[in-house]
């Protein structure tokens, strides 16, 4: 393999945690058995979620979350926007500042 392994590769990226215990465990994925991939229900709820754990795993802290278009759930679910639609379009990658001023328990769209 050309790609190191993950333990190498913290000398060149020390700002990466290698002992992240991740927010939500693999074992709440549904995966639909005949597509093998996770519908979009199910996504949508996992998005909702998140965004309920994330201001209690990091209360009165910046967050950094890297995603690709599809994190636009994640945001619309923070912000509590009604549709996707209203959370607005992301590109294939996007970077969002989202503001917090209760501890996490309600979020608005800073800057884009």
């Amino acid at each position: 393999s050309l790609v190191p392994p993950a333990g190498s590769r913290v000398a060149f990226m020390p700002e990466v945690d290698d002992q992240y215990e991740p927010i939500l465990r693999d074992s709440g994925f549904f995966l639909d058995p005949g597509s093998h991939s996770e519908p979009v229900l199910e996504y949508l709820r996992r998005m909702l979620l998140l965004a309920a754990e994330l201001p209690r795993r990091y209360p009165d802290s910046t967050i950094a979350c890297f995603s690709h278009a599809a994190s636009v759930a994640l945001v619309g679910a923070l912000t509590g926007c009604k549709t996707l639609r209203d959370a607005g379009c992301f590109a294939p990658c996007g970077i969002w500042k989202l503001v917090s001023e209760d501890s996490g328990m309600s979020w608005r769209g800073g800057e884009r």
